[in-house]
């Protein structure tokens, strides 16, 4: 009998030239921007509600927004987390001007509840299309799921929106800014814990969109399921 995988996929928390456009003007890595106060405050919440989950780990992308989310969520949920450069943003040509994977050593003063793992599950290229990055962070976390079966994974609204569009067969443009998507192999669902149920609960004119959207996801079932024979296969 196959485990069950229970993947929690979140976007970053609102990172700091969102809030302050002069944020770049004496930054020492502008193409790296760290949380906001704001965007770090907002998050612990949305952490919090995983706190019944049963999560085993935490895993994120190597970019400074990405991982102060990680640590916000593993000290909260009291599990190590570790970082992996196959998650890292979409290698954009207009937004980069080489590999960019981000430096944590060197701005992490306290590296609370980190592993000390640092991997790579896929290789990284630059420049690299949409799509292409999109399929990275697919096979980053078809990897992560065989080493464990309640996983949160912190990523980019790229990356997030690539590994449920291809687990559900769905195109999927947006992901919010801290939203969480939870999938099952049990029973194929996505339910939004995030930034869209908090809205729904406040304007009922939401909810309608909500229950789209779970809707559209709810085929995640059979393509995880092909994932865990994969990462079966793979394993022997």
């Amino acid at each position: 009998m196959q485990p069950e995988i229970v993947l929690f996929l979140c976007r970053h928390g609102e990172r700091a030239d969102s809030t302050d456009p002069q944020w770049i003007l004496t930054a020492k890595e502008p193409r790296d921007p760290p949380l906001s106060f704001e965007g770090g405050s907002r998050f612990k919440p949305r952490s919090r509600g995983l706190l019944n989950r049963s999560i085993e780990g935490v895993v994120a992308s190597p970019l400074r927004r990405t991982v102060e989310s990680a640590q916000i969520a593993a000290a909260i949920l009291q599990v190590p987390f570790d970082i992996d450069d196959g998650l890292v943003e979409w290698q954009n040509p207009a937004w980069f001007s080489g590999l960019t994977t981000g430096n944590p050593h060197r701005w992490m003063k306290e590296a609370l509840h980190w592993s000390g793992k640092r991997r790579r599950c896929q290789q990284l290229s630059f420049p690299e299309t949409e799509q292409q990055a999109k399929a990275r962070c697919f096979e980053t976390a078809r990897a992560l799921i065989a080493e464990l079966q309640r996983l949160l994974v912190i990523g980019h609204e790229n990356g997030v929106a690539g590994i449920v569009s291809t687990l559900t067969n769905t195109r999927v443009d947006h992901v919010g800014v801290g939203e969480v998507l939870e999938l099952t192999s049990a029973s194929g669902w996505v339910t939004l814990i995030g930034q869209r149920e908090m809205m729904s609960s406040r304007r009922s004119a939401m909810t309608p969109v909500v229950s789209q959207r779970s809707k559209l996801l709810c085929r995640a079932r059979d393509l995880v399921s092909s994932m865990l024979s994969f990462s079966s296969s793979a394993a022997t």
